[in-house]
Formats: structure tokens, sequence, C-alpha cells
């Protein structure tokens, strides 16, 4: 099975602004039918809050496009808009399937996000993606 990852946005192409940084942590993850981690990989950018962080999965005949956008409250939590783009098979444009996800979460705590939706019991794999967003202190 080839995994391919990429993550798009380029901390150099942030504008100087007031809004603080916030550090991004995605970790997607390839699980076997006994729900063991069979793949994993880090991935971590600092971005700021309304700007959009683009993460592509490609696995097989599959590909996830993951946009995943952060937005600070006040009461130190976290709104997160994942909009995902899932396209399996090998005809092009026919077989894409959209989602949008926002919920709003308090500092330090973990998200796991399914982009493929839950697999069947039984399955032979299954993609979870776990977000993570703090501030980054100055």
């Amino acid at each position: 099975m080839a995994l391919f990852l990429t993550i798009g946005f380029a901390l150099a192409d942030l504008p100087a602004q007031e809004e603080p940084l916030l550090h991004l942590t995605v970790v997607p993850r390839i699980l076997n039918d006994a729900v063991q981690v069979i793949w994993e990989q880090t991935l971590i950018q600092d971005t700021v809050a309304g700007r959009p962080v683009v993460v592509n999965l490609e696995v097989g005949s599959t590909s996830v496009r993951l946009t995943i956008t952060c937005y600070s409250a006040p009461d130190l939590s976290y709104l997160i808009v994942v909009q995902g783009f899932v396209r399996q098979g090998e005809v092009a444009g026919r077989n894409w399937r959209t989602s949008v996800q926002s919920l709003i979460v308090p500092a330090g705590e973990r998200v796991v996000y399914f982009p493929l939706g839950r697999e069947r019991r039984g399955a032979k794999h299954q993609m979870l993606v776990e977000l993570h967003v703090e501030a980054v202190l100055p």
C-alpha cells in the first residue's frame, strides 16, 4: 500500500498580523481490522486564525483533501472547520464525496475526524485524522 502525503501553506506567506499564531498538529492514521495503527504521519503547521491549511492524502486509488481552518474564541477555545473532499476509484471527477464538519474545541483538546466515515465492522482498513490546535506563545 503506497501512501503519499502533502501539506500546503508556507509560513513565509503569512502577512504581518496582530493575530497570535496557532500551532496546528494533524496526525492521519490508517488502522487495520484489529484497530491497530499500521501507518501514521505527524504534520505540524503554524497558521493564523482564519487561514486554511490543506492536507492531501493518497492511498492507492483513494484521494483525500482536507482543508482545515481554525478560529480563536475569547474563552480560549477554537472553532475548527474541516472541509473534506474524498475521491475513491480510478475515474476522475465522478466519485467525489464532500463534507463540512465544525466543532468548538477547548484549548488542549484533541479531535478525531473520520474523512471516509466510520468503516463497517470487518473492513480491512480505516482512516482517521487527529487534530490538535494550540496558541503559539510569544
